[in-house]
């Protein structure tokens, strides 16, 4: 039987792709502000509707966890918007796609100072061999 969580990351990875080729198609029509207004739009009505069909019914919310929710939704959507640009900017999809994929590398970074967080050997040549790959593929 597959995990739950397996089928959700392989739903993740396949929106994921599609994602930035959705954002590529939209510029060919509007600007990235327009672009970013749309995108936004879907977002937040994908949102509303996950809230409704997958929220809990624990009901207390703590402040820390509001202020970090929101942060993150800020830094993502921002990120979007960079993304965008980018792409409007007369960059190729096949090189930005692959460069902004590396934000586990920050993420990384960041859990091994913020939290203490260790990696293996491996993990670290695979952070090595992801750098490498986006420079092999901006020649």
């Amino acid at each position: 039987m597959i995990k739950a969580w397996v089928i959700y990351s392989i739903l993740a990875c396949l929106l994921w792709g599609v994602f930035p080729i959705f954002q590529k198609s939209s510029l060919k029509w509007v600007d990235p502000v327009w672009a970013y207004l749309f995108s936004t739009v879907g977002a937040t009505a994908t949102t509303l509707l996950m809230f409704l069909f997958f929220r809990s019914s624990h009901t207390e919310i703590h402040s820390a966890g509001a202020l970090f929710g929101i942060l993150s939704g800020v830094s993502g959507s921002l990120g979007v918007f960079f993304f965008l640009l980018s792409l409007s900017q007369g960059g190729k999809a096949s090189i930005i796609v692959p460069f902004t994929a590396l934000y586990p590398v920050i993420s990384i970074i960041l859990g091994l100072i913020l939290f203490k967080e260790a990696i293996s050997l491996t993990q670290g040549i695979g952070i090595i061999l992801a750098l490498i790959s986006v420079f092999l593929l901006s020649l």
